[in-house]
């Protein structure tokens, strides 16, 4: 099992990023190279050094796409394409174990999005969605990437289920998987832990990845976004990992666990040690079979 953490709010701060890696606190790391941050691809470099110095994995978060530009799993084909292609071609220099895609799509909350680009039914939503990701299949295999992972974004009406999601990884299986967010399928389940266990059950099978954070309810995920693990309890309304990764593990033990934090902890990542040696923990006590 890889542990690992997202690069978004190392990009300023790569000794402490190194730091972890040297005291094997991670040994895998996310990228994400988009349009919400350009100046990313400044540091391209500098992955690609980390890489070589550590031999650390690497996996690659595709662009959700934003409002002016596209680039959604739900866009027209021709824009998802064009949008895509360079990153694909970054994420092969970079050699990742996975690219990773947002379905259905990040601008869930914003009902003109889907009218906007003409998805207008379930039907041709999933429509949208298995071009999309037939194109993206095809394209990886070209390039030698071994593998595509899509991540549940949030509700939409017309795709939050978990059947939903498994019509999709059955339909294009074996090549693809899933990546679950925890922070997004708790809140899609109105911050339910039952529902959540429930949720989390039904796609253990297919579960290749995890981005790990902790939340309370979507007013709480709006105003402190992707909070670290410790100091806050189940008890106090957020997501009750142990319970979660004790079902989980359970049944399937993920490739990849993934600390995502916002980048707004680009400041405080001093504190993320912390939260990842409890998620460490959380893991120790899941897997124990003493």
């Amino acid at each position: 099992m890889k542990i690992g953490v997202n690069f978004t709010p190392f990009y300023q701060h790569l000794p402490i990023l190194r730091d972890f890696i040297t005291k094997q606190l991670v040994n895998h790391l996310e990228v994400y190279f988009g349009y919400r941050w350009p100046w990313f691809l400044e540091h391209f470099t500098d992955v690609q050094q980390i890489k070589k110095e550590f031999d650390i994995s690497l996996s690659y978060h595709l662009i959700s796409g934003v409002k002016r530009v596209g680039g959604t799993i739900c866009d027209f084909k021709k824009n998802f394409a064009k949008i895509h292609e360079e990153h694909l071609q970054r994420a092969r220099t970079l050699e990742v174990d996975y690219v990773l895609v947002h379905v259905p799509c990040i601008q869930h909350r914003k009902k003109h999005y889907l009218l906007q680009n003409r998805c207008d039914t379930k039907e041709h939503l999933f429509q949208r969605i298995r071009e999309n990701l037939d194109w993206l299949l095809k394209k990886t295999e070209e390039l030698g990437i071994p593998k595509v992972v899509i991540e549940n974004s949030g509700y939409n009406p017309w795709f939050y289920t978990a059947e939903d999601f498994i019509t999709l990884l059955k339909e294009f299986s074996p090549q693809l998987g899933f990546c679950y967010d925890v922070g997004h399928i708790y809140l899609l389940n109105q911050s339910n832990m039952e529902k959540t266990l429930q949720f989390t059950k039904k796609l253990s099978p297919w579960i290749i990845s995890m981005h790990v954070y902790q939340t309370k309810d979507i007013w709480h995920y709006k105003t402190h976004y992707k909070l670290p693990l410790n100091g806050y309890s189940a008890k106090g309304g957020f997501i009750d990992y142990t319970r979660l990764f004790k079902v989980l593990f359970s049944l399937k033990k993920p490739r990849y666990v993934i600390h995502e934090l916002g980048i707004e902890y680009h400041e405080h990542l001093l504190t993320v040690k912390d939260s990842l040696l409890t998620m460490k923990r959380f893991i120790s006590q899941a897997t124990d079979t003493s």
